[in-house]
């Protein structure tokens, strides 16, 4: 049996991205992310916030249930600046992602 864990702590996967800017200074509505990940067969969340000050502050995380098939969040407002989304897996479980999927309107 796999272990994800050291001294009884769970590890963390941290994945930081890029900043995005699908408006390219226009306001931007971010409505819906979905993760495509594997689906956990126990309670497992993945973390997901976001910057939109270049890395210096971040959202109120969202947890992502894992256990769903498809895990997503909404309402997550809006922004004319580049935006970096950071995820975050603390579970003692294995885990794979395959991709980070928005829903987004472009305003002016």
């Amino acid at each position: 049996s796999r272990a994800f864990q050291d001294d009884a702590l769970a590890y963390s996967a941290t994945a930081q991205f890029d900043t995005v800017d699908p408006g390219k200074g226009a306001m931007t509505l971010y409505h819906e992310a979905q993760i495509q990940a594997d689906v956990e067969s126990s309670t497992s969340n993945l973390d997901l916030d976001w910057s939109d000050d270049d890395y210096a502050t971040y959202s109120s995380v969202r947890p992502l249930d894992l256990t769903t098939n498809i895990p997503k969040t909404t309402r997550l407002g809006g922004t004319r600046t580049p935006r970096a989304f950071r995820l975050v897996h603390s579970s003692n479980t294995p885990f794979r992602i395959e991709q980070l999927r928005l829903r987004v309107d472009i305003g002016r």
